[in-house]
């Protein structure tokens, strides 16, 4: 059995490790989500490799019949040895625990029913290249363009700011993105002030008021970001559902659990 649970540890490790770098060797992106997964895998994995100490002579020898003959007897683990045992598998557990529930909760808030009424979409900002959308933005815009072509009626908010080494602001450069993909401009609204989540949703809300939008919110934007977006949505008075975009394989599980520190953020800190 625990020549079993130590495969199974090592598996798991070696996952956390793979998942961890790959957004770093592929793409050069290092956040809190690709640390989390290479400082997770590494300690699983020394949990499993040094499960008992390391094997050593025993210094004494038994007499036997005029011949010192070797005891190779294993010696008992030491006490701080089975301490930082029982530490690591709790520690362990309980990030494996706790990720489970938090990811159980991200997906039921990515993938709810959005319901028939016309709603308000509200794209969140991300990276943009030059002039273009990043892809994880493209995907965003994809998911709003869907939306707003199989709801005619329905207008959009598109949010992001512009720093100080950009030429245009996100905002600007999804309006463009999407006119030139059929959407008529008069449709879409902007907000260019936002830098992070919580601005995008609470400048967007303005605007939603502003113009006298519908408060009910479709936010397209990554399946492992619609908690939060609810969160700060539901704050600023609007009725959120999900307009879930896709992410690349290979970003998606840092991306994850970068979330789960952002998600703790969000309910201690903010």
């Amino acid at each position: 059995m625990r020549k079993l649970l130590q495969s199974a540890g090592f598996a798991v490790a070696a996952v956390s490790l793979f998942f961890g770098l790959l957004p770093l060797l592929l793409y050069g992106i290092f956040h809190t989500g690709v640390a989390a997964l290479l400082l997770f895998g590494l300690l699983l994995a020394a949990l499993c490799l040094f499960w008992d100490p390391p094997k050593r002579e025993v210094g004494t020898h038994i007499r036997r019949r005029l011949r010192l003959v070797s005891d190779r007897r294993r010696p008992p683990v030491p006490r701080w040895w089975k301490t930082l045992r029982v530490i690591g598998v709790a520690g362990v557990s309980a990030c494996m625990l706790g990720a489970a529930v938090i990811s159980v909760l991200m997906l039921s808030a990515a993938f709810q029913t959005a319901g028939q009424e016309t709603r308000t979409v509200i794209v969140l900002g991300c990276q943009v290249v030059e002039d273009k959308p990043s892809r994880m933005l493209g995907y965003r815009l994809d998911a709003a363009e869907r939306y707003l072509k199989a709801h005619p009626d329905a207008l959009a908010v598109v949010s992001g700011g512009r720093s100080p080494s950009e030429t245009y602001s996100e905002a600007e450069i999804m309006k463009n993105e999407l006119v030139n993909r059929g959407i008529d401009a008069a449709r879409i609204y902007t907000e260019d002030r936002s830098a992070n989540t919580e601005e995008n949703i609470r400048f967007s809300e303005q605007v939603i008021s502003q113009n006298k939008l519908p408060e009910q919110a479709a936010i397209a934007t990554d399946s492992f970001h619609q908690l939060r977006a609810a969160v700060y949505a539901k704050r600023a008075g609007l009725s959120p559902a999900p307009l879930s975009a896709r992410t690349p394989w290979g970003l998606l599980p840092s991306y994850w659990v970068r979330e789960f520190f952002a998600l703790a953020k969000t309910v201690l800190f903010s």
